[in-house]
Parts: C-alpha cells; sequence; structure tokens
C-alpha cells in the first residue's frame, strides 16, 4: 500500500507498506515523489519549434512523436529514453528535466540528441489553455 501523508513525527510524506518474497516490509520517506502525470500539459518553447504533451497517464509526446521506453527518476523529476523518429545505432537520447515555473506554469529543459554532436538544448514552458498555435508560451524574459 502507498499512502501519500505527511507525518509530522517523522516529518515524511509518504508511507510504503507491503510484502517482498513473503517478508513483510515498510518505509517512508522525505522525498514527494511526483508520477509524470503530475506534469500534464502542453508545452512549447518560446519559438513555437517544438510542442510536447504530457498526459495524465504518462504518455510523453515531442513533435508529434511519442517518447517510448523511457525512464523517470520520481524524487528528481528527470525523463531520458531514445530520441524517437532516429535510425542511428547506438539510438540518441532524450534527456529532460520537468517541473514548475511559477506563473508560467509547467516548464521542461529538454535536451535532443544528448552526447552527440546534433545535441540541442532548448525550454519549453506551458501553453495557455487553447492557444497551442496562438500567442505562444507565456514569458517573463528568464529561463527555467
Amino acid at each position: 500500500a502507498f499512502t501519500r501523508e505527511y507525518n509530522p513525527e517523522t516529518r515524511s510524506l509518504y508511507r510504503m507498506t507491503g510484502t517482498i518474497r513473503g517478508q513483510d516490509v515498510s518505509g517512508s520517506s522525505l522525498f514527494n515523489n511526483t508520477p509524470v502525470g503530475a506534469f500534464a500539459a502542453t508545452l512549447t518553447d518560446v519559438t513555437r519549434t517544438h510542442v510536447m504533451t504530457v498526459t495524465a497517464d504518462g504518455v510523453v509526446v515531442l513533435d508529434g512523436q511519442v517518447i517510448a521506453n523511457y525512464v523517470y527518476v520520481p524524487s528528481m523529476y528527470i525523463l531520458a529514453g531514445p530520441l524517437p523518429g532516429t535510425t542511428l545505432t547506438p539510438q540518441p537520447v532524450i534527456y529532460m528535466a520537468l517541473g514548475h515555473a511559477g506563473a508560467q506554469g509547467i516548464a521542461a529543459i529538454v535536451t535532443t540528441g544528448y552526447g552527440t554532436p546534433a545535441e540541442k538544448t532548448f525550454n519549453m514552458y506551458q501553453v495557455p489553455s487553447g492557444s497551442v498555435h496562438g500567442s505562444g508560451p507565456r514569458s517573463s524574459g528568464r529561463t527555467a
């Protein structure tokens, strides 16, 4: 069982109990693990060159391509996986840090082609509702 609740005695944010190979186990953590779906939004970069959608069930789509078989670190909000749409071997990697940028909403720092000569890094911000091709992301001139 997984329970998300603050325990003032231990200052933990969640508690887990269960059984592993017949052995009862329990634990708690001060980290607030956040699932990918918590970042559900449509995001774009300031030039509107890239569009990313994260769904509530954790599907991540960048520029119309699903990022399949990704690895996500829920305590750090880091996602990495094979770069979709490429046939190179070894397949280049996409790497992103997800987060929140205050009034700008959900944000991401995305690096495509990580570790290759084609590596590109760009910031993405949540698109105001209904304006994917309209006014673009909210911007205060700062980067994430």
